[in-house]
């Protein structure tokens, strides 16, 4: 409350990254094998979706959609995996977020939206919440199936079959909220002010594990067990 006024909740934005997903290339003399089985949802019961462009009123056909913005999506990992790409365990985490953000903004016992209580923000079935939630997404393949995993978590009971699909909206160029410094001269300046600032407390035993890992050099650890009585 304030000033003895109930407060009601308008509206949440919500950005986040995708989840957990395979590197762009094979890192180190050994690297490690990523399987096409580490990469497969099909264990879950994920929401359908429909693509747009912005000012485009036509869906867009997912099988356009790059795997990711680096590397031709013929390319191959060590094991067959595809780089860049969302894992299962990538899935999972956005379907934790969305039953997170399910506990926070959705009341489970309004079923139309004149009946969310203060403090709630949706109704919990998808035909009224629909006209509520805008989902937007970048144009790759791992962000795409990070937006189908947070709604599936967000609206687990509702989002099955065709005629509950949602819409993703692509927001804007490719590389739109993307810190790419190859694509902006300035990000290179900061990206290099803030290394400086991050490493300045550092150890020099810190310094060079920051070193061998930004260099994909032979990284060695020792593992010293000891007994307590």
């Amino acid at each position: 409350k304030y000033d003895n006024k109930p407060l009601r909740l308008i509206q949440v934005h919500t950005a986040f990254r995708h989840g957990a997903r395979t590197p762009m290339n094979d890192l180190g003399k050994q690297p490690v094998h990523w399987t096409l089985e580490e990469q497969d949802k099909t264990s879950f019961s994920l929401a359908q979706f429909t693509l747009y462009q912005p000012g485009n009123g036509s869906p867009i056909p997912r099988t356009s959609i790059q795997k990711n913005l680096y590397a031709k999506d013929e390319k191959t990992l060590l094991g067959g995996g595809y780089p860049g790409a969302l894992t299962k365990n990538g899935m999972q985490m956005a379907i934790d977020l969305g039953t997170e953000l399910r506990k926070r903004y959705v009341d489970v016992e309004a079923k139309e939206s004149k009946d969310v209580r203060d403090g709630y923000l949706l109704p919990c079935t998808w035909s009224y919440a629909r006209k509520l939630v805008n989902v937007q997404s970048t144009k790759t393949e791992r962000t795409i199936e990070t937006a189908q995993g947070l709604i599936s978590g967000l609206f687990p009971n509702y989002l099955k079959g065709e005629e509950n699909k949602f819409d993703i909206m692509f927001s804007g160029p490719s590389e739109y909220m993307v810190l790419n410094p190859k694509s902006c001269k300035k990000l290179q300046l900061h990206f290099a002010e803030g290394k400086l600032l991050s490493t300045q407390n550092r150890t020099d035993d810190d310094k060079k594990a920051i070193e061998i890992v930004e260099n994909h050099l032979d990284l060695s650890i020792t593992i010293y067990f000891c007994n307590q009585h």
